[in-house]
């Protein structure tokens, strides 16, 4: 889904493994559905439509926190330089109510995408 960071093969990946081993650090593995509830979730709280690929940001540091390798008082800047408005066949977005009722919720044709 975060196509942004899905790397086929990777040309440096002993160098970010030797910066994980010298910095004592870890990494992550996020799923779909977790970057699609971190999504969500920043939407509703803050307003913002995030890229999947941001998304991902969100659900690591949820992840990381759960695991103790992140308190609640540590602070993490996300950096989102995505917008999920190019990702709009893939991000479900609920229906909305008005006043005048439910709002549909599209999704694009193929000549939109």
């Amino acid at each position: 889904m975060a196509s942004g960071i899905t790397v086929p093969e990777s040309l440096g990946d002993f160098l970010v493994l030797d910066a994980l081993y010298a910095t004592r650090g870890t990494a992550v593995a996020v799923t779909d559905e977790a970057l699609l509830a971190a999504g969500s979730l920043a939407a509703r709280l803050e307003g913002t439509l995030v890229c999947p690929e941001g998304a991902v940001c969100f659900a690591a540091v949820r992840k990381l926190r759960e695991h103790g390798w992140l308190s609640g008082t540590d602070e993490v800047v996300v950096l989102n330089t995505g917008t999920g408005l190019k990702y709009g066949a893939q991000i479900p977005v609920p229906a909305t109510k008005t006043a005048a009722g439910p709002l549909p919720v599209t999704t694009p044709s193929a000549a939109e995408t």
